[in-house]
């Protein structure tokens, strides 16, 4: 857990523990006698009577309460790899439900024109499919996110997120899950090879997918780059 989440946790249990406290001195009619109090803000007065410290403390706990939920991270980061069972993921991998879902994007991409040559496939990325992409094929493409899941795991398994390769809102996710994830990449061990799986559509578009054979595990990772040819997106899971 970040220390940011926390440190709003407990900001917010602060809270909640300020307003149960206030509710019973309310209830209970303490220090709420015919007192009147002035409260000046920005020009602005503010006059009270029969405020006892009941309400202070109900207020005092709703603020910060509000500033706590505020505060905690927000869910929208890159998530990180958690360790999978090597042979569950080999046997999901190897059915022909898998199988089947990568010969139809095969099958459904128009053919590349017959004057371009057909660039040399990365070693350890299983995809010949070609498509016009504004100016770039589909398998032009695939490779270099290959490249970047490639560059990305071994990076943060090394401690550091690799800000050339990624969008600030992706590289700043990195940065704050970097321990985490660096911890669940080494469980997994080294890379052995990527493969590509196919197209998800998810909350966030169209993502290509990659199989990542670890030596302890298989990891699927979605990716989305955005229109500079970075990573805008790279997770883990479901979306």
């Amino acid at each position: 857990m970040s220390s940011a989440m926390t440190t709003g946790l407990l900001a917010f249990g602060f809270g909640a523990i300020c307003m149960l406290l206030g509710f019973f001195l309310i209830v209970r009619g303490i220090g709420a006698s015919d007192s009147e109090s002035t409260i000046k803000l920005i020009g602005i007065e503010i006059r009270t009577s029969r405020v006892g410290p009941g309400v202070l403390f109900s207020l005092f706990g709703l603020v910060l309460t509000i500033i706590a939920i505020q505060k905690l991270p927000s869910d929208q980061v890159a998530a990180a790899p958690q360790p999978v069972s090597s042979a569950a993921q080999s046997a999901a991998s190897a059915t022909p439900a898998a199988a089947s879902t990568a010969e139809a994007a095969k099958s459904s991409a128009p053919a590349a024109p017959a004057t371009s040559a057909p660039p040399a496939p990365a070693p350890d990325v299983a995809n010949t499919q070609q498509a016009s992409n504004g100016g770039q094929t589909d398998n032009d493409r695939r490779q270099q996110e290959a490249g970047y899941v490639r560059q990305a795991l071994t990076s943060v398994a090394g401690g550091a997120c690799p800000s050339e390769i990624m969008e600030q809102s992706l590289f700043v996710a990195c940065v704050q899950q970097l321990r985490f994830t660096q911890a669940n990449l080494y469980q997994v061990g080294p890379i052995q090879s990527i493969s590509y799986v196919g197209q998800l559509q998810t909350p966030f578009g169209v993502a290509d997918t990659f199989a990542v054979q670890h030596v302890n595990a298989v990891v699927v990772w979605k990716v989305i780059l955005s229109d500079s040819g970075k990573l805008q997106r790279l997770w883990y899971g479901t979306p």
